[in-house]
Formats: C-alpha cells, structure tokens, sequence
C-alpha cells in the first residue's frame, strides 16, 4: 500500500491460491480488476481503493465466501450490487465501495443477511430506490454511510425506526439524498450511549425537530442544514452535551436562540445561517470558550 506501484494488475494474481489478504491501496494500477481473483478462495480481505481501475465492479470477488473486507473506493469502476450478496458473502464485515464507485441499482434487500457487518460505506454513487428498513437487522452495524446517491424513503423515514435496533451504530451520514420526508419521533430511540455523528444535510427534510433528539446524548456532530425544518430549535439540545459541531443553516426555523445553546459546554462550530430566526444573541454564549 502505499507505494508507486503503476499499470494493471496481472491476471497471474490468481494463482496465489493461499493468499489470505491483498492490500494494494493508494497506488497508481490501472485497467481491470482481473477475473482471476476469484481464484483466490482462502481471502478475507482485498484492498485496492485508491487506484485507478476502470471497468465493470468484478462479481467474481463476491463470489469468495470467507471475504470479510471489500474496499474499492476511490476508483472509476461501473455496475450494480448482486440482489442474493447477503448469502454470497455470509461472513463480511467491512463493505467500502465508496467515491467514483459509480454504482446504481438498489441496495439489495439481502444485505440484511450480512449480519456481521459492521462497516457499511456506499457513499458518493447513484445508488437509487428506498433505503430499506431491513438494515434494522444488521445489529453489529457501527458505520453507516450513505451520502451522496438518489435514494429516497417513505414520508416517515422509517429506516431510521428501523436502525434502532443497531445499538452500537457511530456514525449514520445519509446527507445529499433526496428523501423527502420528515423526521419521526423515534429518532431519539437510536443509540444515545454509541452514536457520535448524524449528517443528513440536503436530504429535503420538512417538519419539525422532535424533541426527541435530545436523547441522543453521545452526539458530537449534529448536521440537518440545508433542509426545510421548520419550528423552533428543540430546548432538548441542551442534553447533548459533548455535541462539538452543530449545523441548522439553510432551513426555515423560527422563534429566539435559546440560552439552551449555552450548557454546549464543548460546542466548536455552531451555523445557523439562513434561518428565519429573531431576537437577540443569548450573552452566554459568550462563555463557550471553545466555539
């Protein structure tokens, strides 16, 4: 990894048959990914993100069923994810297919059967259709990314009820997707004592901010800007208490800044431009030294 390591990757590559892990991230290797890695039996882990591969997503990879890390971000490959990947890969666990990964298609409903998954980044495609609320059943699930596709959800957005059963999930980013829907009470029923970031920015949200998410008390990064919330911001913030970034710009808010704000003792960025908000400035948010 690593290294300036260039041209394509020789179909040669398949007869290591032992080979447990291929790293080859970060280099300059072109061209396909060679069908020969199917070959590779013994693999848990191939790593060849941030290179400069070109052609359709190799099927052949899903086809090793002791995989448990498939990470191809960061290249210029083309295709959809297989509808049965949930018992083509029992045993994944880390799935990063993110950035210039022009993937499309749906996200299969049989990825819920990967139940040991516990990385999930299909980030920055064209991924399309509903965000199925069977990633409830990913129980293990820590990292959930999803930004920057076309996927949509129902009015409730009920895959975010759905992903209160991810009780160690840390970081949940479904900004940039065309969701159109409002946020349910049962946001504040995902994990308060795990989750650490919420993105969801430019998602065409509307509605008001459930009280709720006051109960999300672990959170260090709160981002629903760019939305069309409405309301005015939940006196319930002031239970996030090691909330460091917050971010409501660019909504329809209304009514005064709280001195709620104030008791965000560790508050570093706090944006609330483009809002409908008015009054004055609490003085006390004078005594957040580090904002």
């Amino acid at each position: 990894m690593e290294n300036n390591l260039f041209g394509p990757l020789l179909g040669e590559v398949g007869n290591l048959t032992k080979l447990q892990t291929l790293f080859l991230t970060d280099n300059m290797l072109t061209g396909e990914i060679p069908k020969g890695v199917s070959n590779l039996i013994e693999l848990v882990e191939i790593n060849l993100g941030l290179n400069k591969f070109v052609g359709s997503l190799p099927m052949e990879i899903f086809n090793i069923s002791g995989m448990r890390v498939i990470e191809l971000l960061g290249n210029n490959l083309t295709g959809t994810l297989p509808l049965n990947i949930g018992s083509m890969l029992p045993n994944i666990e880390g799935l990063f297919l993110i950035s210039s990964m022009h993937l499309f298609g749906t996200i299969p409903h049989s990825l819920s059967n990967c139940s040991k998954l516990i990385y999930l980044d299909l980030g920055n495609n064209r991924l399309t259709g509903l965000i199925s609320n069977s990633l409830g059943y990913l129980t293990h699930l820590k990292y959930l990314f999803l930004e920057g596709n076309y996927l949509i959800s129902d009015t409730t957005l009920s895959f975010l009820t759905s992903l209160s059963n991810c009780r160690h999930l840390k970081l949940l980013e479904i900004s940039g997707n065309p969701l159109n829907g409002v946020l349910p009470i049962s946001l504040g029923n995902l994990s308060g004592t795990s989750l650490l970031h919420f993105k969801a920015s430019n998602c065409i949200i509307k509605g008001e901010i459930p009280r709720e998410i006051g109960n999300l008390s672990s959170l260090i990064d709160l981002d629903l800007s760019g939305n069309g919330l409405i309301g005015s911001i939940p006196t319930t913030i002031s239970n996030l208490r090691f909330l460091q970034l917050f971010n409501l710009s660019h909504n329809k808010l209304s009514g005064f800044i709280g001195d709620d704000l104030c008791k965000l003792q560790n508050l570093g960025y706090l944006h609330l431009t483009q809002n409908q908000l008015s009054g004055s400035i609490p003085n006390c948010l004078g005594n957040l030294t580090s904002l």
